[in-house]
């Protein structure tokens, strides 16, 4: 059989979760049927040198279209997979025109273009390009064909592959107990705390205060609390020497390092991990089950009500009362921490099913094998059951009082538009 080359390509090399799903697609693609290329569209970034070692070739375009097209000439690209291609008129100072010459040379000349969205988002001058669409959740693509249903011809084009995490990669960096007795030393933190914490990139736009609002409530129950936090973005220090509870934070700073990440990880007992503009899979929460960690996360809107249009799977990965707690307030989310903190044979019982369920849902070899069976057969399926069997459960999760959403829209407007300056 002849290889295929597939070129694997994204906004940049950067630490978010789309980037390192892109690193893990060029590390596990079968390289006895695939030649594998990667490309960065809009600049490179630190993961960059992880992911050389697993391609033939690497271009960093930095938005230029032409550099872009002689790469895919240069290297008799098949196959052009973008991860979580850009929707936006304006960024980075980038002309989408820019970006449709690329998707219309690979159109006129037989380039399969397939995206992995990381978004339920639509576009009619780029979506016309894409031959398969699939979406890192089933809240993702219920939500995508519920909005665009008039715009969906054809749902053999539409399905979903969950984010792969790299489970031999986090195999290599599983502590023993005494391990993480010396990684607690080291971060200042003492047998007898309870340790709740957070990770993922220094980035105001991804925050969402809960870890920080939800410590009043935690340390009157647990006194012993320590919150661990690795990439705090600036901007959000002052709140928490305003609030006078420095004391309970450990702040830890932004890392490439897979071996720091797990390391964080592993001291912690339960992980409360949110986003403002929510976490359509949250590799960060996938990668914390992973090593046995209870998840605590809140559900953001479904629907299109808000500024920021959320789409969130954590209602879908994080199973209630099964993986941990999907909760949207500051004080039911305190109330489930602390039930986890004085049941520990419940949080025991969590934890052994999020390491079980990581492997056997999220495993990198299960879902890119997945994927190559989709290309090499050359065409997508979905199982339409999802849009039954998702719809209501996702809907009735979003249904809020009108005042209530708008009043949620001007506050984050309001946030958006001071935290930018």
């Amino acid at each position: 059989m002849k290889k295929i080359n597939i070129l694997e390509i994204t906004n940049n090399f950067g630490l978010g979760g789309t980037e390192k799903t892109m690193q893990t697609y060029c590390k596990y693609l079968d390289k006895k049927k695939f030649n594998v290329y990667a490309c960065g569209f809009l600049g490179g970034g630190p993961r960059e040198k992880y992911i050389k070692d697993h391609v033939i070739n690497i271009l960093v375009a930095n938005g230029d279209s032409k550099k872009t097209i002689n790469f895919i000439k240069e290297n008799k690209i098949k196959i052009f997979h973008y991860h979580n291609i850009i929707r936006t008129k304006n960024i980075r100072n980038l002309d989408k025109g820019k970006l449709i010459k690329v998707l219309a040379f690979c159109k006129e000349n037989n380039i399969k273009i397939i995206e992995t969205s990381a978004f339920s988002l639509f576009d009619e001058d780029i979506d016309c390009f894409i031959d398969f669409k699939l979406f890192v959740s089933k809240t993702n693509i219920v939500k995508y064909i519920w909005k665009y249903n008039e715009k969906v011809i054809n749902l053999n084009n539409y399905s979903y592959l969950y984010n792969p995490i790299d489970i031999d990669e986090l195999k290599k960096y599983k502590l023993s107990k005494a391990e993480i007795v010396k990684v607690k030393e080291k971060y200042g933190i003492k047998p007898q705390n309870f340790v709740v914490g957070k990770l993922g990139r220094a980035d105001i736009w991804k925050w969402s205060d809960e870890i920080i609002d939800v410590v009043p409530y935690l340390i009157k129950e647990i006194p012993n609390l320590k919150i661990v936090i690795r990439a705090l973005p600036k901007q959000k220090l002052s709140k928490i020497r305003k609030m006078k509870i420095e004391n309970y934070f450990i702040l830890l700073p932004e890392t490439s390092s897979e071996k720091k990440i797990a390391e964080t990880d592993q001291v912690m007992d339960i992980m409360l991990h949110t986003s403002r503009i929510g976490e359509t899979f949250g590799v960060a929460i996938a990668e914390g089950m992973f090593f046995g960690i209870p998840i605590v996360t809140i559900s953001t809107d479904f629907m299109q009500f808000t500024l920021f249009d959320r789409d969130n799977a954590q209602i879908e990965v994080v199973e209630n009362d099964k993986n941990g707690f999907v909760e949207n307030s500051i004080k039911k989310m305190a109330d489930k921490i602390i039930y986890l903190k004085k049941n520990i044979s419940v949080l025991n019982l969590v934890s052994k099913e999020n390491t079980k369920k990581s492997v056997e849902l999220f495993g990198a070899e299960n879902i890119i094998k997945s994927f190559e069976n989709m290309i090499l057969d050359q065409k997508i399926s979905v199982v339409k059951t999802l849009i039954t069997e998702y719809k209501k459960s996702v809907i009735k999760d979003s249904m809020y009082k009108i005042f209530k959403i708008n009043y949620i829209a001007l506050t984050e407007y309001v946030k958006f538009i001071l935290l930018k300056r």
